[in-house]
């Protein structure tokens, strides 16, 4: 009898956990999240895309975004604060940009946050970073979901307003034949504050991935003024002559092969690709 006591006791104890969990459960609380969290205005110039254009070191960007409260209850007033991160995780390194003082919010209900103006600290190294928005920073709503208050863009910041030009996603096979016309490509970008001059886009089959006036040129293209921040692909049509030596060999895309546009950064004009030249 007292072992059937004890397992009544056990199972009733367990049984009224039970109980309270599903009561948790089933509590109306907030939801606080946030949608379309984007810098503003977003826009295009000349043909040339300008998504995120880069901030200069010391001024003001504008965000936009919807905080919404998606739960089964009420929510108070809160605090939505933003940050600069080197990644999409917010800690207590990443710099604070500053606040907005969320309204207090029925179930369903939106507060819109139209081009809010944040500076970014003029003593930031230039680089790629993330603007971080984080609902509820202060943790003054009990949730029913406490992981979906954080949202993020990508953000370049540079400390000169000169333009930079620089290349990327280059587009080649890997291997190409002499006296043999190859069609490869790559994007040109101006990473800079500031409009860049129409330049040039060469090609070069080199030893290694640094240019140097030894590397034989096997292709040019116009490439168009840049606003800054703006990106163009560039597609040329590059023939390697017989006298490089067949083997391992790297195809370099240099941006303002012929020094039209004074830069901010004058030595991240090459991109390298390994080929194979038959």
């Amino acid at each position: 009898m007292q072992r059937l006591f004890i397992i009544l006791t056990i199972l009733a104890a367990l049984l009224g956990a039970g109980k309270q969990w599903a009561s948790a459960q089933t509590t109306p609380k907030p939801d606080l999240t946030m949608s379309e969290f984007i810098r503003s205005p977003l826009n295009s110039a000349n043909g040339t895309t300008v998504v995120n254009p880069p901030v200069l070191v010391g001024t003001a960007l504008m965000v936009t975004g919807t905080v919404r409260n998606n739960g089964t209850a009420n929510s108070p007033a809160t605090k939505l604060r933003f940050y600069l991160s080197t990644d999409i995780t917010y800690s207590t390194n990443d710099v604070a940009l500053g606040f907005i003082n969320g309204n207090a919010l029925s179930v369903g209900q939106m507060q819109m946050i139209i081009e809010q103006s944040l500076t970014i600290p003029a003593t930031t190294a230039a680089g790629t970073y993330y603007v971080l928005a984080r609902v509820d920073a202060n943790n003054q709503a009990n949730e029913s979901n406490e992981n979906n208050n954080l949202f993020h863009f990508v953000l370049s910041v540079v400390t000169s307003t000169a333009p930079d030009l620089l290349a990327d996603m280059p587009i080649a096979a890997a291997s190409a034949t002499r006296n043999t016309a190859v069609s490869v490509g790559c994007r040109v970008r101006n990473n800079g504050a500031n409009a860049a001059l129409a330049s040039s886009l060469r090609c070069y089959i080199s030893s290694d991935a640094t240019y140097s006036t030894n590397d034989v040129q096997v292709g040019s293209v116009t490439v168009a003024a840049l606003t800054g921040g703006g990106m163009l692909s560039k597609t040329l049509t590059i023939n390697i002559p017989n006298t490089v030596a067949v083997g391992s060999k790297h195809l370099l895309f240099r941006c303002d092969a012929a020094s039209q546009v004074t830069e901010a950064n004058e030595n991240n004009n090459v991109l390298s690709k390994p080929i194979t030249v038959n």
